[in-house]
């Protein structure tokens, strides 16, 4: 399979635990955040374990990028694995899939979220970006008005691009100055 996919890692603490003081806690026993905090986590029963840390919202938008360019870029349907966290039946099926899914859907001792805990990516993935409208310019480009010298109106001068070679070259020249 992995020849005919894409792998994704993302870096986050995944299932949390609850400890003593009210307290949840990483797969080293260090403390992650107070139950308190629902913010950090989300409650949810999957594999053993009964909470998970969030992702941010930085991190879902970037894996929801990702995945529109990587989809766009290889021709791959935009939905994911129904049933994501389950195996395919076998090897065609996997092989035939077109799509997105999870480890969990293709190894049993890969360990991945439950779906719900990635509701967040699909939905950013479902919004359309925000046009970037660039402001209006106020200032004018000194490089490309007249100047006054000397009460001379002195026109600017086109800027001539420099071959890949000179610029080369004036790089290397810097290295023994």
């Amino acid at each position: 399979m992995s020849k005919q996919t894409i792998g994704i890692e993302i870096s986050n603490y995944g299932p949390l635990k609850a400890s003593t003081n009210n307290n949840l806690v990483d797969a080293y026993g260090n403390v992650y955040c107070s139950l308190n905090d629902t913010e950090y986590y989300k409650q949810c029963t999957y594999r053993g374990y009964n909470y998970y840390a969030t992702m941010t919202e930085k991190q879902e938008l970037a894996v929801a990028k990702l995945l529109k360019y990587l989809c766009k870029e290889h021709d791959i349907p935009e939905i994911f694995k129904k049933d994501a966290d389950t195996l395919f039946a076998d090897a065609a099926s996997a092989k035939s899939f077109k799509g997105i899914y999870l480890h969990t859907s293709v190894r049993k001792d890969k360990f991945d979220w439950p779906y719900e805990m990635i509701t967040g990516i699909v939905d950013k993935m479902k919004e359309k970006p925000v046009k970037k409208v660039e402001p209006p310019k106020v200032c004018k480009d000194p490089a490309k008005e007249p100047k006054i010298v000397n009460k001379i109106k002195v026109e600017p001068q086109p800027v001539v691009e420099k071959t890949t070679f000179e610029k080369i070259i004036e790089f290397i020249k810097g290295l023994f100055k």
